[in-house]
């Protein structure tokens, strides 16, 4: 795949930068899964969700715990990303989760690759009613995939990485919507090669994806 070689080194200057600062791994973001449960009226949340903002090793850890149930994994996901998703959006997301719980278990225990896992939660959207899943596409249907697949190797195709392969590619590999978040008609095809895509770059700067 094409990569332009003046933003592959200058994105390869910032890491060494960050190294050199002291800068380490994205700390704890987005909202206490405890609070996210309150905000929805769960009242069957485990009493055991933290009150306290997580990082990505412990929303991966929870995830990768089979006594936590799938649905309670996707909230702790739903969480760590939680400002992206705002009232009343997370109501009606919640509040559907009959209809997309069934597809996220197979994607938690079943033995999909990265691209059937997307092809699924995609159809949950091209295949159905979109209104009662507002707010949700692919930048949360790929936190899913990071989390749950246990290949571990689905990765988060958010407008931030959309748009740093796209630049970094010189063609646009992640469609994006005017607003900037990766559009729906982003395929199963299109995130396999997004995927390559990122794992060729960080192979190239010898990181992990």
């Amino acid at each position: 795949m094409p990569i332009n070689a003046e933003h592959l080194a200058a994105l390869g200057r910032c890491i060494e930068q960050e190294r050199r600062a002291g800068i380490g791994l994205q700390g704890a973001v987005g909202i206490a899964p405890n609070e996210w449960a309150q905000s929805v009226g769960y009242v069957d949340a485990p009493l055991h969700l933290s009150d306290e903002l997580l990082d990505r090793a412990a929303v991966r850890a929870f995830c990768a715990d089979e006594k936590n149930r799938t649905v309670d994994c996707a909230l702790v996901i739903l969480a760590w990303g939680g400002r992206a998703l705002r009232m009343p959006n997370r109501h009606r997301v919640w509040s559907a989760r009959c209809r997309w719980k069934d597809t996220v278990e197979r994607l938690r225990f079943g033995t999909q690759t990265r691209a059937e896992a997307y092809r699924a939660l995609r159809a949950l959207k091209t295949d159905g009613p979109q209104d009662d899943l507002p707010g949700l596409g692919p930048s949360f249907f790929t936190k899913l995939i990071y989390f749950m697949l246990p290949a571990k190797n689905g990765w988060i195709m958010d407008q931030w990485l959309g748009k740093s392969i796209n630049l970094l590619a010189g063609e646009p590999i992640v469609r994006l919507q005017q607003g900037g978040a990766p559009a729906l008609n982003n395929t199963a095809d299109d995130y396999e090669r997004f995927c390559v895509y990122l794992e060729q770059i960080a192979g190239i700067l010898q990181l992990d994806p």
